[in-house]
């Protein structure tokens, strides 16, 4: 199998467990004769969606069958290899908002019925988070909405802080593991918000003087600083710390999460997230040194490295000079990975090998059966860590 059908076969697997979310979550409404329109609407969308896929599944192979014949791609080749996957990339986003509205409406419809239960998997995922802030020592009382429940992290009791950090999961999110590793993310943030001090200090403040040592404007390393400190900063350090505590599980999200989208592109403030680029090379940097045992990192970053040269791209020069410049880029992430002291997975990978070698799954954390239910590829055995997981609270 090709780099490309390869990166093309994880994304396309990923959008259709999206499809299979959406589809559960419209059944629900399926009796609401004031909903049929709606529902119907979404079901087309579905059928749409699903079609797109396997048209591009054809144009796929068309491709491999031109890059066979090519000891090097030539840029029009490259050109329709980034036309099918920014076509996932939108259709993984028009699948995402549907997901959103859909999970909102269980939502209400829950709380009209009063019939919100907390089910034993969001009960699992209650125990991961708390787990995580654990590792984190996160002391602030965070409040997470899984799906239609609202829990509070980390207190076990039922109970709101008004002075607590809010997190949000999708229903679909929380009900899927394969998602759970955003919730790393997520805390990663609480982590940021705890330590803000010592991250401006140690991350911020030396970033600040390498951008104003630039020689640029003052209005543009003004605008640098933003971006940076106010908006990107924050968004690395999470994904830092979801990598040092899930190691493969939150890194195998990211990258396939990547695959479908522009590497450079980024939005403008206030929702403004750095580009894949910056996020999934620091990862995967984070990752390498970890030095896992049993772990082979090198296959995705080759997929990523082929990814970033194949996507045919225009970067605006401002936003490639300015803002993505490598000596900024190197300098945060040198600041950001020598400023977290968080416990690594690598402490407790052992226990997560002993899993995979046959060890009693009832003896270890939900953080080892998390991270081995990301390791494990045969399907039958990630059923069993899931109801183990589910099981586990």
């Amino acid at each position: 199998m090709s780099y490309t059908e390869q990166i093309f076969c994880l994304k396309t697997e990923q959008i259709h467990q999206q499809i299979t979310n959406i589809r559960n979550l419209v059944n629900r409404f399926n009796d609401y004769q004031q909903l049929r329109s709606f529902i119907q609407l979404i079901s087309d969308e579905l059928e749409n969606s699903t079609k797109i896929i396997e048209q591009k599944k054809s144009e796929m192979t068309d491709f491999d069958i031109l890059i066979s014949k090519k000891d090097h791609i030539p840029r029009r080749i490259k050109e329709i290899f980034s036309k099918i996957m920014d076509t996932l990339g939108n259709q993984e986003t028009r699948l995402m908002k549907m997901e959103q509205i859909l999970s909102q409406m269980s939502i209400w419809e829950s709380q009209r019925k009063g019939t919100s239960i907390l089910s034993n998997k969001h009960k699992a995922l209650e125990k991961f988070g708390n787990e995580m802030c654990n590792v984190m020592k996160i002391t602030t009382p965070v409040i997470s909405n899984f799906g239609t429940e609202f829990r509070s992290i980390p207190c076990e009791s039922f109970t709101f802080h008004l002075a607590g950090y809010i997190t949000n999961l999708p229903e679909t999110i929380a009900n899927q593991i394969d998602g759970w590793p955003i919730l790393a993310h997520e805390l990663g943030h609480v982590y940021h918000h705890e330590n803000y001090a010592q991250i401006k200090e140690n991350i911020n403040n030396p970033l600040e003087l390498q951008i104003r040592k630039l020689g640029i404007p003052k209005e543009d390393a003004d605008e640098m600083i933003d971006i940076w400190n106010g908006h990107w900063i924050p968004e690395l350090v999470s994904d830092v710390i979801a990598t040092l505590i899930l190691g493969p599980a939150y890194v195998e999200k990211v990258v396939v999460d990547a695959f479908g989208m522009a590497p450079t592109e980024f939005s403008p403030p206030p929702d403004s997230h750095p580009p894949w680029k910056i996020r999934v090379d620091l990862i995967l940097e984070v990752i390498r040194k970890l030095n896992l045992t049993d772990y082979e990192i090198h296959e995705k970053m080759f997929l990523w490295k082929e990814y970033k040269e194949i996507f045919a791209e225009k970067i605006d020069p401002k936003v490639l000079n300015l803002f993505i410049n490598g000596q900024t880029v190197q300098k945060a992430s040198d600041l950001i990975t020598s400023s977290i002291q968080i416990a690594p997975i690598k402490n407790i990978w052992e226990n997560v090998l002993a899993i995979k070698n046959g060890s009693s799954i009832e003896n270890h954390s939900m953080l080892d059966l998390i991270s081995m239910y990301f390791l494990e590829n045969d399907l039958e055995k990630r059923s069993v860590l899931e109801r183990a997981i589910s099981a586990k609270c």
